[in-house]
C-alpha cells in the first residue's frame, strides 16, 4: 500500500513538472488588428521584410512567438485603399500569390516550398491551407481575409497531425463583416485537415530559438516609422487634465462623451488631436484638453514610435434641483 502511494506520488510530481514546462497560451488580440488568437506566451511583435513579388518588398507586422520547438507567426497585409498600395493586394488570389512569393524568396531558398491544398470557404469566411517548408524546417499555413487586412497564420516545425497546430489554427479568429463568423469546431467535418493527437512530451533539454527565421526583421535607420494603433489610450495616459465645461455648453444643458482622436509622439506629447464624436459645443474643450496629455514613449523592437489612439472625456452637470414656489 505504502509503495503503490509512494508511485502515485511520484506520477502526481512528474506531470506537474511536466506542466509547467509546456508553453502557457493565451489569446493575442491586437487592437489595431481584425484578429484573435491563442499563442503560447510571451509572444512579441516585429516588422520583418518580405519579397511579394520582382522588385516588390512589403514590411509587416508580424505576430510571433517560439515555444516548444515550433515558430507561431500570424503575418498581417493591409489591404485598404491608399496611394501606392500593390496591386498584388487587391484581391485574395493576388495576396496567395504574393505569399506563395515569400515562401520560396525566404532564407534558405534551396528546399522552399508552398504547396496549395484546395481553398475552401467556411460561413463566409476565405480560407486557403498550405503546406510549407521554409527555413529547413516543415510547416503549415493558412490565408485569410478580412475587410481591410490579408493574414497569413503559419506555422513551422509541425504539420496538422500535432495538438498544438491544431489548436493555434482553430483559434485564429477574423471579422469578415458577415453575421455569425467562426472558426470550426469539434463538431465540424475536417478531420482531414485537423487530425488531433495528444502533444508529444516536452524534452526538457532547453532547446535555442530558431535561428533560421524565414524572413529578416526590418531594421530602418534613420527612417520614421509610420505611428501604430492603441486603441483606447485613456489607462495608457500618464497625465490627462480635465476639461473646462464651456460655459455655453451648461447654458444648453449639453453633456455626453466627446471621442478625440489623437497622435502621441516618440516622446509620449500628443502632437495632433481632432475631435471624433459627442456634442458640438464640447469638442472644443475636449481637443484643448487632449493636447495637454502625456504618455510614456513606446518602443516597438527597440525603435520608438509614434502611437494613435482615442481619448475620451464625459461631460456631466449636476441635476436641476426644482425649488418649490412659495
Amino acid at each position: 500500500m505504502r509503495k503503490t502511494l509512494v508511485i502515485s506520488m511520484l506520477l502526481l510530481a512528474a506531470v506537474a513538472t511536466l506542466a509547467q514546462k509546456q508553453a502557457t497560451w493565451r489569446e493575442v488580440a491586437p487592437p489595431n488588428e481584425e484578429f484573435s488568437v491563442l499563442m503560447p506566451t510571451p509572444e512579441r511583435i516585429v516588422f520583418r521584410e518580405l519579397s511579394l513579388a520582382d522588385e516588390l518588398k512589403l514590411v509587416c507586422p508580424v505576430y510571433e512567438v517560439s515555444a516548444d520547438g515550433l515558430h507561431f507567426m500570424v503575418v498581417s497585409f493591409d489591404k485598404s485603399e491608399r496611394e501606392g498600395q500593390p496591386v498584388l493586394l487587391k484581391t485574395f488570389d493576388g495576396f496567395s500569390r504574393g505569399f506563395e512569393y515569400a515562401v520560396h524568396q525566404s532564407r534558405q531558398r534551396d528546399g522552399n516550398t508552398a504547396e496549395s491544398e484546395e481553398g475552401f470557404t467556411l460561413k463566409g469566411m476565405k480560407i486557403r491551407p498550405y503546406r510549407v517548408r521554409m527555413s529547413g524546417k516543415e510547416g503549415v499555413a493558412r490565408l485569410y481575409e478580412a475587410r481591410q487586412h490579408f493574414y497569413a497564420v503559419v506555422v513551422l516545425g509541425a504539420t496538422y497531425g500535432d495538438a498544438r497546430v491544431g489548436r493555434f489554427l482553430k483559434s485564429f479568429q477574423v471579422e469578415t463583416g458577415e453575421p455569425g463568423i467562426r472558426q470550426p469546431n469539434d463538431e465540424d467535418d475536417m478531420s482531414d485537415l485537423l487530425t488531433m493527437t495528444p502533444p508529444a512530451a516536452v524534452d526538457p533539454t532547453p532547446k535555442p530559438a530558431l535561428l533560421d527565421e524565414p524572413w529578416p526583421i526590418h531594421r530602418p535607420t534613420g527612417v520614421p516609422r509610420a505611428p501604430i494603433s492603441g486603441g483606447v489610450l485613456n489607462e495608457r495616459a500618464i497625465s490627462k487634465p480635465a476639461p473646462e465645461y464651456p460655459a455655453i455648453a451648461r447654458a444648453a444643458r449639453a453633456e455626453g462623451t466627446v471621442t478625440v482622436q489623437v497622435t502621441f509622439d516618440e516622446e509620449g506629447k500628443v502632437i495632433s488631436a481632432r475631435a471624433a464624436g459627442g456634442h458640438p459645443l464640447l469638442q472644443q474643450a475636449a481637443v484643448k484638453a487632449a493636447y495637454k496629455a502625456r504618455f510614456s514613449p513606446v518602443r516597438l523592437s527597440g525603435q520608438p514610435v509614434k502611437v494613435n489612439g482615442v481619448l475620451t472625456y464625459n461631460f456631466v452637470l449636476p441635476p436641476v434641483t426644482n425649488h418649490p414656489e412659495t
